[in-house]
């Protein structure tokens, strides 16, 4: 596609590419991949993480476990907590295969992104930005592979409905100072869903955290925004129906907020943090899904 591209005149409009895939096109993963090639995937990264069969049984506490013989574990919706078992978080001594499969699956994810970005960066062969989708609210859990990355510029965050609050549709809590520090960027998806669009019953109303009116829509889109650009991080809105903001006001606040956000931009201020919070990643891949 790339390559036909570029015998256009198309090409030199190009300034950025998308990449996504999967499911919605987020590269969101579900289950567990039990196919072969999956699983040789899943074996290969277990030697290079613990490189010998007597590390990987005294990590996973099973005597005998090898690497060339490791199974895909089976995801908690078919393994339910053993009696005791914390309904939240898994236990150590009995699941780290499902933890280590976790921080697989986001590495993988991470890398198909990165090797796409890659392909289109040197076949386009001219400075484009590169981003990708990541359902979640951009949390998936493991930020290493894209910091590291040198092909992905940014992602952005479309969080999962059940968590999203009234009033707080873009679910992301910290315009996360840390990516800057990468040259990353993060953006933020405003999927309002706004009362110009109320189809929905009341309960999916409040849990995707629709507006539920002029005065409601401004308040919420200015603080979310809000949180972005003071760091320096970006935003985009998502009109799902085509009528989500096809409304005066609705246009006029879109218009106002650029507005502050170019002036941020070209205003900068120095930022100093007085708390540093610490996220500590291989703790994620213990929580239950």
């Amino acid at each position: 596609f790339l390559r036909a591209l570029k015998q256009t005149p198309y090409v030199k409009m190009v300034a950025g590419t998308f990449i996504s895939g999967g499911h919605d096109g987020q590269f969101y993963i579900g289950w567990p991949d039990f196919s072969e090639s999956g699983v040789c995937a899943w074996r290969d990264w277990l030697r290079t993480r613990y490189g010998t069969d007597a590390a990987l049984a005294h990590a996973w506490h099973q005597d005998g476990v090898k690497l060339d013989t490791a199974d895909v574990p089976l995801p908690d919706r078919l393994k339910p907590p053993a009696p005791g078992e914390s309904l939240m978080f898994h236990n150590p001594q009995t699941a780290t295969p499902n933890s280590d499969y976790d921080e697989f699956m986001n590495q993988g994810i991470w890398r198909i992104e990165e090797y796409f970005a890659g392909v289109v960066k040197e076949e386009v062969g001219k400075d484009i930005i590169a981003l990708t989708w990541h359902m979640g609210g951009g949390w998936k859990g493991d930020f290493r592979t894209f910091l590291d990355g040198s092909t992905l510029d940014a992602f952005v965050a479309q969080p999962f409905y059940e968590y999203r609050y009234p009033g707080h549709t873009g679910g992301i809590n910290s315009a996360y100072e840390s990516l800057a520090l990468h040259g990353k960027l993060a953006i933020k998806e405003m999927d309002t869903r706004s009362w110009l669009r109320g189809i929905s019953n009341e309960l999916i109303t409040m849990r995707i955290g629709t507006p539920l009116s002029w005065e409601h829509f401004q308040t919420m889109n200015r603080k979310e925004i809000g949180q972005m650009i003071a760091r320096g991080h970006g935003y985009w809105y998502y009109d799902i129906s085509g009528t989500t903001y096809r409304h005066p006001a609705a246009m006029e606040e879109i218009r106002v907020t650029k507005a502050i956000a170019e002036h941020v931009a070209a205003n900068p201020k120095p930022f100093h943090p007085d708390v540093a919070l610490v996220y500590h990643t291989p703790s994620f891949f213990f929580r239950r899904k």
